[in-house]
């Protein structure tokens, strides 16, 4: 049992299609858009690769169940939280992070593939663009060792999206506003030791 977990990076929705086309059908976990022909259109295209389709608002009792029977999830894991989130690391800033994806991960042992698809240069001679699909990291929430195992995963998984992200930053979706809720100060001061400790190193 997995996620497969990414962020608003690359051509996510190219990795989507990936899967499904090679029948590694998952549900995609993802919030309604505002425009209901484009919500439709992407609605359409994700399930016509054989994947399912969860609601992101209120949808948590259909992921636990779909864990519950050994299915898999596929979600983007990089929005901000609001103070309700739990705060961890990156690009040495405090986030606010989703914890109900490490918390699902403990109670159903399922492991957080974290993936991405990358556009590569365009090849001038040829009329077609290529992507890197790949995994950046994976955490298996039994391996978990620390006092705080939820914020021990989630900050894996958003490290392991920040070690793809740095690699073509010009992908990511920067514009989402990934910091928009301020931290609590005691975290930023945590932050901001690690990085005197690190600078240090």
């Amino acid at each position: 049992v997995l996620f497969r977990s990414s962020g608003h990076f690359g051509n996510w929705e190219m990795s989507i299609a990936s899967f499904g086309i090679f029948g590694f059908k998952m549900a995609v976990v993802a919030r309604a858009l505002d425009n209901p022909y484009l919500d439709d259109w992407f609605r359409n295209f994700r399930e016509s690769t054989g994947h399912g389709m969860i609601d992101k608002r209120g949808g948590s009792k259909h992921m636990n169940q779909l864990l519950s029977e050994g299915k898999h999830l596929a979600l983007l894991a990089d929005q901000d939280a609001g103070q309700r989130g739990i705060f961890v690391d990156f690009f040495g800033t405090p986030a606010s992070t989703f914890k109900s994806i490490a918390l699902m991960a403990m109670e159903h042992d399922a492991i957080i593939v974290v993936g991405y698809s990358i556009r590569l240069p365009d090849n001038s001679h040829k009329n077609w663009v290529k992507f890197e699909m790949g995994c950046a990291g994976a955490v298996d929430p039994r391996d978990a060792v620390s006092d705080d195992p939820v914020h021990e995963i989630t900050q894996k998984f958003t490290a392991a999206l920040e070690q793809a992200v740095a690699r073509v930053p010009e992908q990511y979706f920067w514009v989402h506003r990934r910091w928009k809720t301020a931290a609590p100060e005691e975290h930023a001061k945590r932050v901001r030791s690690a990085g005197v400790s690190n600078d240090a190193a």
